[in-house]
């Protein structure tokens, strides 16, 4: 998984899609074919997300069984992963992610998976509805990633929060959610993923 998403955060995309694609299928996931299917795949996932609702069951993370962890960990390399290269795709899965988190109940998951929704929702949505649910999501993405006490999980929210302001033209509070983000990384984190999240953010405080 570290290999498919390093691949895909480097501009290695063919290769660590096949890779994720092997990957996806060996925890019992499926990646979408194409854009028209990741666009498909994006609004049934988005109304099965709207009924389902946002409600779970927090459990230990040491509770849970190994493929639990390795699904949410798959997918969340490809929320990543396909960010920067094919959005609808990297939307689609961040659907796929929310719901597997919300109902296993890991709060550090689900507030990532939050996060994520609450960017691409920003990045595309526009009107009072939809930065009234976007700020409900931030709100909440931010309560999960205190309780979860991970510092990575921490920096995501700060840098949603922060890409949020940006796709609103509020620029002043994006730096400012941002250099929060950046402090979190630099003092706290030490994932592998933390050069390529101080990326992100630097790139959005700029």
């Amino acid at each position: 998984r570290a290999a498919a998403e390093s691949m895909l955060m480097s501009g290695r995309v063919l290769e660590g899609e096949a890779l994720l694609r092997d990957l996806c299928r060996d925890v019992g996931l499926r990646l979408p074919g194409g854009p028209r299917a990741a666009a498909s795949s994006l609004i049934r996932s988005q109304l099965k997300l709207r009924f389902r609702g946002f409600d779970f069951v927090e459990r230990s993370p040491s509770s849970l069984p190994l493929e639990t962890h390795l699904r949410l960990e798959t997918v969340r390399a490809g929320v990543l992963g396909f960010s920067g290269n094919q959005p609808l795709l990297a939307a689609s899965m961040a659907d796929r992610y929310l719901e597997l988190a919300l109902d296993s109940g890991h709060v550090g998951h689900i507030s990532s998976g939050i996060s994520h929704q609450a960017y691409f929702l920003t990045l595309v949505g526009t009107g009072d509805r939809a930065r009234t649910r976007a700020e409900k999501l931030l709100e909440l993405a931010e309560a999960t990633a205190i309780r979860s006490a991970d510092p990575e999980i921490r920096s995501v929210a700060a840098f949603a929060r922060g890409a949020a302001a940006l796709h609103a033209g509020r620029w002043s509070e994006c730096r400012a959610h941002q250099a929060r983000a950046l402090e979190i990384l630099r003092a706290e984190c030490r994932t592998g993923r933390r050069a390529w999240l101080v990326e992100c953010a630097q790139l959005h405080d700029h």
